[in-house]
Parts: C-alpha cells; sequence; structure tokens
C-alpha cells in the first residue's frame, strides 16, 4: 500500500515538471530530485537555483506534505521540508501574483500545523518574517499557541521564535498577548524577545496600548510609557498620546490615594515628554498636573528642582491659564512675605520657585502679570528677586 502511494507521488511530481517545463526534458538535477531518494531530493533543493530553485522547492513542500500521513515522524522528510520552505527566493514572492503567493502561504499553514518538528516549524516562522507576509491566518495562529502554552512543557527555541514573528506580522490582539506575557513572571525567561516584539507592535496597537493604561496601575503605565520613550523611532504622536494618557491616568491614581512606588516621578516623566514636544493638545490635563505638582512639592513628594522645572515648562504647553495660574502662586507669596515683615517666625519662600515664576511670567510676557510682579519690588524680597522681578516687568507686551 505504502508503495502504491509514493509510486502515485512520483508520477504526480513527474507530472508537474514537465508540465512547468513546457514539456521540455529536465535538467541533471531535476531528474535527480524525481528519481532519488528522500536525502536526494534535498540536496536537490539545495543546489537549485534561480527558476529551478521556486520549481524544486514547490515540489518539495508539495511532496512533503502528501509524504506526511505515510511516514509520519521522519527525519528526512523533515530535512526536505526545512530545504524547500528556507529555498523559496525572497524576490519571487515579492514579484509574484496574489494567487501564487497564496498558494505558497498554504503551503506553509499545512506544513506548520503538520509537522511538530522545532526546525520545520521555526523555518516557516523565519520565511513569514522575511516575507512580512500578510496573510492574518499566522498571527491568529501564533496568538493560538502563546494563549494555551505552558512554560514549562513548551520548546524553548520555538517559543523565542513565535514571540519574534509576531513584533514582525502580529495584530491588535498579538500585541495584547505579548504585553500581558511581558508582565508575567513566568515568562521571565522570555523577557527580551517579548519586550522588542511588544515595541515593534506598539505604534500600530496605539488604541490597545491606551486602552491597557486607562484600566492599568502605575507599574502597567510605567511599562507602556517605558517602552514608548526608549524607542527613538517613533513619531512625534505616539510619544505624545502615550504620555498624555499616562499623565491622566496617574493623576486618577494620585487623587484616589492609590499611590505606588515611583507614581510621583512617572508623572513627572509623562509631563516632561509633554512639554519637551510643546504638546498643546494636552493643555488640559497639563494643567491639572501643576496643581498636583504644587501640593505634592508643598508635602515633600517632589523636589525644588523638579518643582521648577514644571513651572518652567507648563507655559510651552499652556501659556494662556499658566498667567492666572503662576499670578496666584506668587501673590500667595506675596501675602507671605507681608506677614514676614511683622513675624520673623515667618519664612519667605524658596528663592529657586518664586524666580522660576518670575522667570516664566517674563517669558510669556503677558501684560495682565503686571501688577503680580509689580508687587514683588514692595516686599523685603532678596536683591535677585527684586531685579528679577524687574526685568520681568520690562519684558512684558503691551
Amino acid at each position: 500500500m505504502i508503495f502504491e502511494i509514493m509510486k502515485k507521488q512520483y508520477i504526480f511530481l513527474t507530472l508537474i515538471l514537465v508540465s512547468s517545463f513546457c514539456f521540455a526534458e529536465g535538467s541533471l538535477n531535476q531528474k535527480k530530485f524525481v528519481s532519488g531518494n528522500i536525502q536526494d531530493k534535498t540536496q536537490c533543493v539545495r543546489s537549485a537555483s534561480g527558476e529551478e530553485a521556486v520549481l524544486l522547492s514547490k515540489l518539495a513542500l508539495d511532496f512533503a506534505i502528501s509524504s506526511k500521513e505515510v511516514l509520519g515522524n521522519d527525519r528526512d522528510l523533515d530535512a526536505l521540508a526545512v530545504s524547500g520552505i528556507l529555498s523559496i527566493p525572497q524576490d519571487y514572492l515579492n514579484s509574484s501574483q496574489e494567487t501564487e503567493t497564496k498558494a505558497i502561504y498554504d503551503r506553509f499553514y499545512k506544513i506548520y500545523n503538520l509537522f511538530s518538528d522545532t526546525n520545520v516549524k521555526i523555518a516557516v516562522l523565519n520565511r513569514l518574517t522575511v516575507f512580512k507576509t500578510q496573510d492574518t491566518r499566522f498571527p491568529e495562529l501564533l496568538n493560538s499557541y502563546l494563549k494555551r502554552a505552558v512554560v514549562s512543557t513548551e520548546k524553548d527555541s520555538l517559543s523565542k521564535a513565535v514571540i519574534s514573528t509576531l513584533g514582525y506580522i502580529g495584530n491588535k490582539d498579538s500585541f495584547v498577548i505579548l504585553y500581558l506575557l511581558y508582565g508575567d513572571s513566568v515568562w521571565a525567561q522570555y523577557k527580551e524577545e517579548l519586550k522588542k516584539s511588544v515595541t515593534q507592535l506598539l505604534e500600530k496597537s496605539i488604541p490597545q496600548a491606551i486602552s491597557i493604561i486607562q484600566t492599568g496601575n502605575a507599574a502597567e503605565c510605567q511599562n507602556i510609557f517605558d517602552l514608548t520613550v526608549k524607542n527613538e523611532k517613533f513619531p512625534k504622536k505616539v510619544y505624545a498620546e502615550i504620555s498624555e494618557n499616562v499623565l491622566s491616568r496617574t493623576i486618577i491614581l494620585y487623587e484616589n490615594s492609590l499611590k505606588e512606588e515611583g507614581l510621583e516621578q512617572l508623572q513627572y516623566n509623562a509631563f516632561s515628554v509633554l512639554a519637551k514636544l510643546e504638546w498643546t493638545r494636552s493643555a488640559k490635563i497639563a494643567m491639572k498636573y501643576f496643581s498636583i505638582a504644587k501640593k505634592q512639592y508643598e508635602r515633600g513628594e517632589l523636589s525644588e528642582a523638579q518643582y521648577t522645572e514644571v513651572i518652567k515648562k507648563l507655559p510651552v504647553i499652556d501659556p494662556v491659564d499658566s498667567v492666572g495660574v503662576y499670578c496666584s502662586c506668587i501673590n500667595e507669596f506675596n501675602q507671605t512675605a507681608e506677614k514676614a515683615i511683622s513675624d520673623s517666625s515667618v519664612s519667605l519662600p524658596s528663592d529657586k520657585v518664586i524666580l522660576a515664576f518670575i522667570s516664566a511670567l517674563g517669558a510669556i510676557g503677558d501684560k495682565n502679570a503686571f501688577d503680580t510682579l509689580l508687587a514683588i519690588t514692595y516686599y523685603s524680597y532678596p536683591e535677585n528677586v527684586i531685579t528679577q522681578a524687574r526685568d520681568a516687568l520690562a519684558s512684558l507686551k503691551w
């Protein structure tokens, strides 16, 4: 029975060869492929080039598929399948008609599912990555693998290859799956591969990333933020959207007393990105952050250096609303300075902080700051503060 099946396969392959070359006699390599054993076929595929490489590669894949049921787990058949997969030239697939491309991917899909050998599966994954396939079957297939995978029983090399391949051909579901595994300690041995693939998919998975941020804790926000800002290839809009959502979410967490280690620093870093990008669309959330930063500074949760940086950077995002808020802050300082005249126990605000406010108002140049800046010159502030206030007054636009 087996011999009958093999005989039919040889006849089938011979007919394909004949029809493919318009009934012309095949080359010695092609003849050897048809008449030889599986090892001979593998050698023929490996030694072929040009159009012959395409022909023999397809024949090898077809032979592997049709023979799998008969031969089962056979090393020689596995080797033939690997050769057929890796010998498909990239330029051939790139220039082929859609029907031919689909036919190749149909073969890949069948082989990936039929063969259990890791080398065969990794060979398929390699070609999918190189060819940057748009065939939606493969992301779905690999997503399913990861969702049901048990780390302790999976082959390390295959899992790494699946993770890496999804970084190139994955979809929005792939991003979520990979991200969840990235944060799972059970998958720690694959952390670098997961990080790379999540980062590669992030730009085309912004809605999914934002969804994770909007429902996540500080650690999850930190993960998405780090994956974004540490990649220099993303467009400005990606940095801005992620940073804005991180800032918004962490403010909610802070206001609801859901504090975690590093929350204040994460807020500060997200705000700094928005300021660097001059992202005026985030004006409302940036202004809300300023009121939070003021409280954090007063509570000792934010350093003086960081607070003064916030003061300097806020006008870049929201220059209009900054004026009124900054004037209110300086008026509070002036009230304190007035009390200090009659009460020596009252301490004047930090020079660095008030200088930051004055400098910012001067840079904005809004004439509505005139009365506030002028008032500074009447109180017992250090001379450098008064001088800065006068310089700021001179910078106002009328």
